[in-house]
């Protein structure tokens, strides 16, 4: 999936069109655990030759924090056995997934209907927003950081042991089908934009936190393909977002994401011989 752009110019198609066989595993609202419970259902199957992790700074950490509250996806990093079976289940996963859009879109037209009365989610999340003074709140707390600081109360919530676990099972898993790990590193529209698109305190710890991260990946020895330096090169990074608003990447931010990984993956697989032909 890649929201922003049509589907054949996000940076998942564009790698394909060199490596016609690539497959994403990737959808929206996935975070780590659920890559790795994806890469475990799935990727053995596949027995990939390279297995790329796309890590965003935006929001892989905090998707963490809601994930870890799973007990059914927990299972997936306490026991490095546990599976679902989902590739044999796909019949009654199609089932239940079209029972439950039926049961939204039965309850979408009772409200609409007026059988029942209710306020919007997003209103609802706005007006918790503006009592609790959030924005207000927020700028106090980040008027006196300095960037590369995380929070404390915010680092608290973020998973680093957990984290690595995951990275650690998912290197494995990788490895056994006699696959190559890879850990590409995108990072968030907020780090170019002012200081109202920075985010709450949450989020700037996650973004904060890339040494963190890349320390654990450096740990684990798994190669690490960065799109930091690559944008942070760039003219004008803002302009690799949609109306120069931190959220997904336009097409040329995909480009520049598509043709950095093409250029390590091919110098990796054909390096360059410094030995006479």
């Amino acid at each position: 999936q890649g929201d922003c752009v049509p589907s054949n110019r996000n940076f998942v198609a564009l790698i394909r069109k060199q490596f016609p066989k690539t497959l994403s595993l990737g959808i929206v609202g996935n975070g780590p655990l659920a890559e790795l419970a994806t890469l475990r259902e799935y990727g053995q199957y596949v027995k990939p030759e390279r297995v790329l992790w796309f890590y965003f700074e935006g929001n892989d950490l905090i998707d963490l924090i809601r994930e870890r509250k799973n007990p059914l996806l927990m299972r997936y990093a306490s026991d490095s056995d546990f599976t679902q079976h989902l590739l044999m289940r796909q019949r009654a996963i199609d089932s239940a997934l079209t029972e439950h859009i039926q049961e939204k879109y039965q309850a979408f037209l009772r409200e609409r209907a007026g059988e029942t009365v209710s306020i919007p989610r997003k209103i609802m999340e706005q007006i918790r927003f503006t009592m609790k003074l959030s924005r207000i709140r927020w700028y106090v707390r980040t008027a006196t950081s300095r960037e590369g600081q995380i929070p404390d109360r915010a680092a608290r919530e973020l998973s680093f042991e957990l984290f690595e676990e995951i990275l650690r099972m998912s290197r494995d898993l990788a490895h056994v089908g006699g696959g190559t790990f890879y850990f590409v590193y995108l990072p968030a529209g907020s780090r170019y934009a002012d200081r109202r698109w920075s985010g709450s305190g949450i989020d700037i710890a996650a973004r904060n936190a890339r040494g963190k991260v890349l320390d654990i990946v450096s740990r684990l020895g798994i190669p690490v393909i960065d799109m930091l330096p690559v944008f942070d090169a760039h003219p004008d990074p803002l302009s690799l977002f949609p109306f120069r608003i931190p959220s997904h990447y336009t097409e040329e931010g995909n480009k520049l994401v598509a043709d950095s990984i093409l250029s390590y993956l091919t110098s990796a697989i054909f390096p360059i011989s410094k030995s006479p032909l």
